[in-house]
C-alpha cells in the first residue's frame, strides 16, 4: 500500500485499541452508572459485565470490515500496478517493433540507392571495355537482388501505410530503371532522365514520407 494508506490504517488501529481499552475499563462502568446507578452492587456488577461484553462484541464486525477494506485497497493497488506493468510492456513491444520497421525501411532505402547507382553505371558504360561492362552487369544483378530482398522484409514487417509506396518504388526501379539501363540500343538521354529522375523522384519521396509517418512517435 501507499504511505498515505499505511498512515490511515495506523490511525484506525490506534482508534480500535483506544476503543478496546475504553470498552474494558471505562465505558461499561460509566454507562451502567447512567442507567443502573441505584441498583445493588451485584446487579451493577452484572450490568457492567454485560455491557463490557456488548461493547467488545462491536469490535468483531469492525475488525472484519476494516480487514475487508484493507483487502480491497490492496487489490486495487495490485490491479493498478499490473495495469501499469502491462502498459509498459506493451510500450516496450511497440517500440521494439517500431525499431525493426525502421531498420527495414532504412535497408530498403539503401538497397534502392545502390540499385539506382548500379543502373546509372550500366547505362553510362557504352564506351567502356567489356570487363567494365560485365562488372556493371554483375553489380546490377546483385543490387537488384538486394533490393528485392529488402522489399520482401518491408512486406513482412512494415506497416500498411508504407506498403503501396514501397511496392511502387521497387517496381519502377526494377522494371523501368534497372531493366532498361541494360537495354540495347541504349535509351536516349531524355528517356533516361524521365524514368530515372522525373518519374523516380516522386516515388522515392512518397516512400520516405510514408515511412516517416509510420515511425512518428505519436503512432
Amino acid at each position: 500500500m501507499t504511505r498515505r494508506r499505511w498512515q490511515l490504517l495506523l490511525v484506525v488501529v490506534l482508534l480500535l485499541l483506544a476503543y478496546s481499552y475504553a470498552a474494558v475499563i471505562d465505558l461499561p462502568t460509566w454507562i451502567v452508572s447512567l442507567t443502573a446507578g441505584k441498583a445493588d452492587a451485584n446487579t451493577q456488577l452484572n450490568a457492567v459485565t454485560s455491557t463490557r461484553g456488548a461493547l467488545l462484541g462491536i469490535l468483531t464486525p469492525l475488525v472484519v470490515l476494516i480487514g475487508g477494506i484493507v483487502g480491497l485497497l490492496n487489490f486495487q493497488e495490485i490491479r493498478a500496478q499490473n495495469s501499469l506493468t502491462n502498459e509498459r510492456a506493451q510500450t516496450e513491444r511497440d517500440e521494439a517493433r517500431r525499431l525493426r520497421r525502421a531498420d527495414g525501411y532504412a535497408d530498403l532505402i539503401s538497397a534502392c540507392s545502390a540499385s539506382w547507382a548500379a543502373a546509372l553505371d550500366r547505362y553510362s558504360d557504352d564506351q567502356q571495355d567489356a570487363d567494365t561492362q560485365l562488372g556493371h552487369i554483375k553489380a546490377l544483378r546483385e543490387t537488384r537482388a538486394a533490393m528485392d530482398l529488402a522489399h520482401d522484409r518491408v512486406m513482412l514487417l512494415g506497416s500498411d501505410v508504407v506498403q503501396a509506396s514501397a511496392a511502387a518504388l521497387t517496381r519502377h526501379l526494377g522494371v523501368e530503371i534497372v531493366t532498361r539501363s541494360n537495354k540495347k540500343p541504349r535509351l536516349s538521354d531524355a528517356d533516361w532522365t524521365r524514368i530515372s529522375i522525373t518519374e523516380y523522384a516522386p516515388l522515392y519521396k512518397a516512400f520516405i514520407d510514408a515511412a516517416r509517418d509510420d515511425l512518428a512517435p505519436t503512432r
